[in-house]
């Protein structure tokens, strides 16, 4: 299995910018290409997937969640332009918005998590696992509420999906059975198709677990990567919005 882990977690943020580039072309400028939103719902998955990453890998998780809130700060508009031609939507906000609250979730939750699986006896594992109920209950509803309450893009699921990813953190097949659950009853747009004079229905968001192939891939490196690189990720998702509004404007 590990000579098949060939990809880096450049190459992860290379294959979502496209798929996200390629869903957001199909509902702005070259509309009806189904196959585009179909590919495109891979991106968050493997977003949500490298939050988590970014979470073990950072030096300053301070430092990560002031960055995603900057960048949530200046996609605001762009995102509200691409999606509603309004500088101001309150009733959808991007997706930065989901990333840093499954941050911040994750963040809360984990010094109590690795104080449960590092209890020394029962007594204490006890202890522990109360305090983690306790923490978790109040940061998973917290930051479910905060999804669902603020419009954020993917709302609660997409918090869900991002603690999913780090309570089965190298789980691969645990996490494609979770990532299908979740993306079944996250709703959405439907394919309608026949069989045998039949009409069937297919969720169209289901096909986010073909996400799970690149990840399943992941060889956990991080790959080239320079402040202009990493800024340049950042910096892609306000801009292509931007641009796409512009080219539907004029």
């Amino acid at each position: 299995m590990e000579k098949f882990k060939k990809i880096d977690s450049i190459t992860l943020k290379f294959i979502a910018v496209i798929a996200m580039l390629l869903d957001h072309m199909c509902y702005t400028v070259i509309e009806g290409n189904v196959w585009m939103t179909w590919v495109g719902r891979i991106a968050f998955p493997i977003f949500a997937f490298l939050i988590v990453e970014g979470y073990f890998h950072t030096k300053n998780v301070k430092k990560y969640a002031l960055r995603l809130l900057i960048f949530a700060l200046i996609s605001e508009i762009p995102f509200n332009l691409m999606m509603s031609f309004s500088v101001i939507n309150p009733y959808q906000q991007n997706v930065y918005w989901t990333l840093l609250i499954g941050l911040l979730v994750i963040w809360v939750i984990d010094k109590p998590f690795n104080e449960l699986v590092h209890a020394k006896n029962q007594i204490e594992r006890s202890q522990k696992m109360v305090r983690l109920v306790i923490i978790g209950f109040v940061a998973i509803a917290g930051g479910c509420m905060a999804g669902l309450i603020g419009f954020t893009d993917y709302n609660y699921w997409g918090v869900l999906t991002i603690l999913m990813f780090y309570l089965l953190r190298g789980k691969t097949y645990l996490q494609l059975i979770a990532l299908a659950l979740i993306n079944n009853f996250m709703g959405g747009m439907e394919y309608v198709y026949t069989i045998f004079g039949f009409e069937q229905t297919f969720p169209v968001q289901l096909m986010a677990i073909f996400a799970m192939i690149p990840i399943a891939m992941y060889n956990g490196e991080k790959g080239y990567e320079s402040k202009a690189v990493q800024y340049g990720f950042y910096a892609f998702y306000p801009l292509h919005m931007l641009l796409l509004f512009l080219l539907m404007a004029f």
